[in-house]
């Protein structure tokens, strides 16, 4: 009498072991006697099912019961041998010969008895035909597939790969020391990881905002393929700070920069503005030399303002947070510059401003650095300049 396969699986004690042993048989390949393979197919099974069942070549229920969850077949994951041992109370060592003597049975029992897995095969190719992906992705496509009962860990596949000896050509990453997803990705793209994240956390220092499209060009020069730009993205939306500005233009930011230039030049302006519009602001953040030419559209600043307290959005205005203290954004110069325009302005001619300063004592090239570069100066004519946002209303003041 033949155990059925999720007796087996479960090691739920029927008797039937026993009464095996009373009478004195001896399984040596017990994949082959119960035909366990045979029975599975046909008959709705899962891939927790399929994959469990490889376990039948251990005879003891308590050691397929460790192998399962050691090798993340029960859809939870390959464990450290130390979380095996905590949860069935015995030794990391007795788990690793538990471990070694099921792989060397399977290699000479077991492994040619079976040819096919076509639910381990199916999962596979699901997983090689979408990677790279987020594996959180990946595992509920093996459940809406329904070749999974739930959320299939993919480490547990690619386990039974390697024990079936497949190829296998994807990796499960999770780096140490950063808060982030787990993500799927080809095996020779590993040592492309850190580069990747390092660069985009250079680019969000350097400009505030970055896009997936110029990190490709820049990480993999003129060859750089469409494939590149969504390991770019997967790779990047796996971490627990990254958030899109712009999924269509590939447009992001990390919310735990410390030192954030574009949000900087945001606060400036609403330092001498308390309302603007996206227009106004996006035309402030170009004249700054660090973004120049590169600024993010006029979109994607007011996605930046939506996602952060310090201000609100309301149609394309842009509105100060009044609890919010923008001041101390301005450096030295900036809040003289603001206080000659308060007093003299609003809008003052370039003779004019060099006029007093002069009065004032002050240099006249840094003065026009900031006239130039800052984004609470605006040029309203030829040689006139004043506060942005002078011409209407929204003035500080």
């Amino acid at each position: 009498m033949f155990l059925s396969v999720g007796e087996l699986c479960l090691g739920r004690n029927t008797g039937r072991d026993q009464e095996a042993a009373s009478e004195g048989k001896k399984r040596e390949n017990i994949v082959e006697e119960r035909g366990f393979h045979n029975n599975i197919l046909g008959q709705g099974a899962t891939l927790e099912e399929e994959l469990s069942s490889l376990a039948l070549i251990m005879k003891k229920p308590r050691d397929r019961k460790i192998i399962i969850s050691y090798l993340g077949w029960d859809g939870k994951g390959k464990k450290r041998l130390q979380a095996v041992a905590d949860k069935f109370g015995i030794t990391r060592e007795r788990v690793r010969q538990i471990a070694n003597r099921f792989e060397e049975r399977f290699k000479k029992k077991g492994e040619k008895k079976i040819t096919d897995m076509p639910l381990l095969q199916r999962a596979l190719s699901l997983v090689e035909s979408n990677i790279p992906a987020l594996a959180s992705e990946l595992e509920s496509k093996l459940e809406e597939a329904r070749i999974a009962k739930s959320a299939f860990r993919v480490e547990g596949i690619r386990t039974a790969a390697q024990i079936m000896e497949r190829e296998v050509t994807f990796r499960v990453e999770k780096l140490r020391k950063i808060t982030m997803q787990r993500i799927v990705i080809s095996s020779g793209d590993v040592s492309h990881v850190r580069p990747t994240m390092r660069m985009a956390r250079k680019d969000i220092k350097f400009r505030g905002a970055a896009s997936v499209s110029d990190i490709a060009r820049r990480f993999y020069g003129a060859s750089f393929l469409g494939d590149a730009r969504r390991f770019i993205a997967v790779v990047l939306s796996s971490l627990e700070y990254f958030q899109w500005l712009d999924r269509k233009g590939e447009w992001f930011w990390f919310s735990d920069a410390r030192k954030n230039h574009l949000i900087k030049k945001i606060k400036k302006i609403l330092a001498v503005v308390d309302s603007i519009t996206i227009a106004d602001m996006h035309d402030g953040i170009k004249r700054s030399s660090r973004v120049r030419g590169v600024a993010p559209p006029a979109d994607v600043l007011l996605e930046l303002c939506r996602q952060n307290e310090w201000c609100s959005v309301e149609d394309d205005m842009i509105i100060a947070d009044p609890r919010e203290n923008f001041e101390r954004y301005l450096s030295g110069g900036e809040r003289e510059l603001q206080e000659v325009f308060e007093e003299h302005g609003p809008m003052i001619a370039m003779s004019d401003i060099k006029r007093i300063c002069s009065d004032r004592g002050k240099g006249f090239l840094s003065t026009e650095q900031y006239l130039l570069d800052s984004p609470i100066f605006k040029s309203y004519e030829h040689d006139v300049f004043g506060l942005i946002g002078a011409d209407k209303l929204g003035r500080k003041g």
